[in-house]
C-alpha cells in the first residue's frame, strides 16, 4: 500500500515543459492541478489519441502542442510469453522546441527519443533541469534488449529527478544506479468517481463480475476465462455474467467462446468515461488477469466506484493498492491453481462482505487524488529547479 507523506507547499515561479506521448482523459485533472502550482506549464505532446480531434475538448484549459514526429508500429515479444503490438514516436523537433521555450524544468515521460533531446538541451543549457516520467515495472521491462538499457542508464546519470509510479517501478529505476533521494512516487490517478445514486446490492452471492481495457493477448483474458469456465461448470447451482468492456483483436475470440450454460460473457463497445462510474458500481468484482501492466489504471477506477478487485499481481497499480482479503484478492495469472484459488474466493465472498471491502477501497484510494499527486510533482520541480528560476 503506498504511503504518501505531508507535502509542503512547492514554490510556484517556475516554467515547466512536459512532453508526453499524448494525454490521456484520466491524466487531464492531474496536469491542470499541477498547472495551478508552477508560473507556467506548456505541454507538449507527440501525438492526439484521437486523431480525427485537432485538438480535444478535454484540454481546453492545458496549454498543449502536438509536435511533428515519426511513427513506427512494432510488434514486441515479451518474455511472459505473449506478443505486445506497440508504437514508437519520435518527435524529431522536441530540442528546437525547447530552444524556443527555454523552460527551467522539463518533465520528460518515458525513456526514449524525446527524452533523450531533452537531455541534449539540458547541456545546451546548464541552467536547464530534467526529470524523467519513468513509467515502468519490473515485468514490465523485461526483455528490452541491451541498446534500449545503455540509452536508458545514459539518460538516468544525466537527470535531475526521476517520477516512478511505485515499489516496484522504484527497484528498476535504482537498478541503473539511481540515488533513492532523487526518485519521487508518483502514482496514477483516476478522474471516474462514484456514481451518485448506485444500483442496489442484492443479498446472496457475486454474480455480476466486470473488465474494462484492452481485448488483448497481453491482459490475461483467455485463460481467466477458461479459468472462471472451469469454475461456473464446478458449480451448476450460480449463474454468473461477466462484462467485458472494450476494444482490441481478442473481441472475436472471446465472442466465439464456448461456456457454460450458467455463465455469460457479455461484450460492450468502450463506454464514455461519465458514463463509467455507473457501469463499475453495478459489478460486484472487478477482474483485471493482466499479464504485464506498469500500472492500470482501472484498479483506481473499481476502487474509487467502490468495488473490490480480483486482480493479478502483474499489475503494479494491484500490487501497490489492493490489500489480499481486505479490498480484493490477489493471483498469479500464470498459475492456473492460483487463478482458481483467488476467482473461489471471491466468488464465495457474501455481498455484504463486498461492501465492506468495497468501503475501504473508496477510503485507501483518496490518498491518490489529482490534487495530491500534482503537489508532488510539483515538490519534484521544487527540488530540482535552478536558482534563477522565474527570473
Amino acid at each position: 500500500m503506498i504511503a504518501m507523506p505531508d507535502l509542503l507547499e512547492p514554490r510556484t515561479d517556475v516554467r515547466v515543459v512536459l512532453l508526453a506521448p499524448f494525454i490521456h482523459s484520466y491524466r487531464v485533472p492531474l496536469f491542470e492541478e499541477l498547472g495551478k502550482r508552477v508560473n507556467d506549464l506548456h505541454i507538449l505532446v507527440s501525438t492526439i489519441l484521437r486523431p480525427r480531434d485537432r485538438r480535444p475538448a478535454e484540454w481546453s484549459r492545458l496549454d498543449v502542442e502536438v509536435q511533428h514526429r515519426l511513427s513506427v508500429q512494432r510488434v514486441r515479444r515479451h518474455p511472459g510469453g505473449f506478443d505486445e503490438p506497440f508504437a514508437i514516436h519520435v518527435p524529431y523537433d522536441t530540442l528546437w522546441r525547447l530552444l524556443r521555450y527555454r523552460p527551467d524544468v522539463v518533465i520528460a515521460h518515458e525513456m526514449g527519443p524525446r527524452t533523450l533531446q531533452a537531455i541534449l538541451y539540458k547541456l545546451l543549457d546548464r541552467r536547464c533541469r530534467v526529470i524523467v516520467w519513468a513509467t515502468v515495472s519490473e515485468r514490465n521491462e523485461r526483455g528490452r534488449g541491451r541498446l534500449r538499457e545503455l540509452a536508458r542508464r545514459w539518460i538516468l546519470r544525466h537527470a535531475d529527478a526521476v517520477l516512478v509510479n511505485g515499489a516496484s517501478g522504484e527497484r528498476y529505476i535504482r537498478g541503473f544506479g539511481v540515488p533513492v533521494a532523487r526518485l519521487y512516487h508518483v502514482p496514477y490517478t483516476a478522474a471516474t468517481g462514484a456514481p451518485e445514486h448506485p444500483p442496489a446490492r442484492r443479498e446472496g452471492l457475486p454474480q455480476r463480475l466486470l473488465y474494462v481495457g484492452q481485448l488483448a493477448e497481453r491482459k490475461g483474458l483467455r485463460p481467466f476465462v477458461d479459468a472462471l469456465s472451469t469454475w461456473a461448470r464446478e458449480h451448476p447451482d450460480r449463474e454468473m455474467e461477466f462484462r467485458l468492456v472494450g476494444r482490441g483483436p481478442l473481441r472475436d475470440e472471446v465472442a466465439s467462446l464456448a461456456l457454460p450454460q450458467n455463465l455469460a460473457v457479455r461484450l460492450l463497445d468502450a463506454i464514455p468515461n461519465d458514463q463509467l462510474p455507473d457501469v463499475y458500481a453495478a459489478a460486484d468484482v472487478f477482474c483485471f488477469p493482466t499479464l504485464s501492466d506498469e500500472w492500470g489504471v482501472v484498479v483506481n477506477e473499481a476502487l474509487t466506484a467502490g468495488v473490490p478487485v480480483l486482480g493479478s499481481v502483474y499489475s503494479q497499480a494491484v500490487e501497490e493498492l489492493i490489500t489480499d482479503g481486505a479490498t480484493g484478492w490477489l493471483f498469479r495469472p500464470d498459475d492456473t491453481s492460483d487463478m482458481r484459488r483467488a476467482l473461489d474466493a471471491a466468488l464465495s465472498t457474501p455481498r455484504q462482505r463486498l461492501c465492506r471491502m468495497g468501503r475501504r477501497g473508496q477510503l485507501s484510494i483518496r490518498m491518490l487524488s489529482p490534487d495530491r499527486i500534482a503537489g508532488r510533482i510539483a515538490q519534484a520541480v521544487a527540488d530540482v529547479a535552478p536558482p534563477s528560476a522565474g527570473s
